[in-house]
């Protein structure tokens, strides 16, 4: 849970300093929103490029050893990112921390994977999440409050301290290397240890439907995030205030219901039973937040929506990990470069939709959430998520 916190955190600290990085390189304001979008995505490309890589490569060599190193390399790229000097250095320290994380994220959920069964398994990865999306959370604010610090100083510009909270969240991945090192068992899987029998293996079809469900789904979520944005500043004049409070509520519902309710109900409901209503619940939220402008109403489909993605999110990372028997690695690896991808795809894709019709974003979401049911329904997911005896 450290680790994939940690991860979080070396990428939404970042976010709000970034500009402010970037104004001192000397850049005109139009050069520091491409530079901003661009050294975003080349962090994103590159955890797409090389988690499956290194799920793999923990899967021969075991988890300790790249975890150590992705956490280790991550507090080194951090480092460079925040005392970089030109451009070039910024985005090679940029690729380089995503590089490094893509070792994080899938690696620790498949240690995660190898020594969980059951109804555990399943809880633990919604635990898994929940860590993540709180490191989302801590990290803009954590960010806000270290800038505005007095303690740091300023310059002429005001952004001396831009590059505190980069180093702040460097000494995290350096002291979340040393507590893998120290806590996390030197130990390699076995076929006990995760139920790697004839009975567990999947068919291709059922192998490939995680990871395009969980593209949909990252496609919808990040269609979501930035059309509601700029709804929100464009078209309902809402302050950014508001736009936060919207934002801390999606993370506060998502975490409450995976680290508290989701445990209780995966113990006394067949998991197929929880996808299937939490892709209806997404699929509701999307098709009517565009057609209303009440922002109370908004924050009940938000909640509506939050909800379902919270449910939907472990429920098909723990479809990949039952079938993967030993190769845990190799499918949550898969898994991660599906999610980088979608929330790629879905950023971008508003760019497009949204100058055709505000209401484009979120109905295009909701439709290919409708295919991704159809795919749920059609790939054999009902005997792959209830395989277990305790689900």
């Amino acid at each position: 849970m450290l680790a994939l916190f940690t991860s979080a955190l070396a990428f939404s600290a970042v976010l709000p300093v970034l500009p402010l990085m970037l104004q001192r390189s000397g850049l005109s304001a139009g050069a520091v929103t491409w530079n901003t979008g661009m050294l975003t995505g080349i962090y994103m490309l590159a955890v797409f490029l090389f988690a499956p890589l290194w799920g793999r490569v923990s899967d021969r060599f075991g988890r300790r050893p790249v975890l150590i190193f992705g956490l280790v390399g991550t507090a080194i790229a951090l480092l460079g990112f925040a005392v970089f000097r030109t451009l070039d250095i910024a985005y090679v320290a940029r690729g380089l921390t995503g590089l490094f994380v893509a070792a994080v994220i899938p690696v620790a959920t498949a240690a995660v994977g190898d020594i969980s069964t059951g109804t555990s398994r399943a809880h633990r990865f919604a635990l898994l999440t929940s860590a993540s999306l709180l490191g989302f959370l801590v990290g803009p604010a954590l960010s806000g409050w270290l800038t505005g610090n007095p303690w740091f100083g300023h310059d002429a510009r005001g952004d001396a301290s831009a590059y505190v909270p980069v180093l702040v969240a460097a000494a995290v991945s350096g002291l979340t290397a040393v507590s893998v090192f120290v806590w996390l068992p030197a130990c390699r899987a076995s076929s006990a240890d995760v139920g790697c029998d004839k009975e567990t293996r999947m068919s291709f079809a059922q192998r490939t439907a995680p990871a395009l469900l969980v593209l949909i789904v990252m496609f919808a979520l990040a269609s979501f995030e930035v059309a509601i944005t700029l709804r929100g500043q464009q078209r309902l004049g809402w302050t950014p205030g508001q736009i936060g409070f919207l934002f801390a509520e999606c993370s506060v519902v998502m975490i409450v219901i995976q680290g508290f309710l989701f445990s209780a109900l995966i113990k006394h409901v067949p998991g197929i039973w929880l996808l299937a209503p939490g892709l209806g619940a997404m699929v509701l939220g999307l098709m009517l937040m565009p057609v209303t402008a009440n922002f109370d109403q908004i924050l009940l489909l938000v909640v509506l929506t939050s909800a379902g993605a919270s449910v939907v999110a472990p429920m098909i990372t723990y479809w990949a990990s039952i079938g993967a028997g030993l190769a845990q690695g190799a499918a949550l690896g898969t898994q991660t470069a599906a999610s980088s991808l979608g929330q790629a795809l879905g950023s971008a894709a508003v760019a497009t939709t949204f100058s055709i019709s505000p209401a484009a974003p979120f109905w295009l979401a909701a439709a290919l959430l409708l295919v991704g049911a159809g795919l749920l329904a059609t790939s054999g997911a009902r005997g792959v998520v209830t395989r277990d005896s305790s689900l």
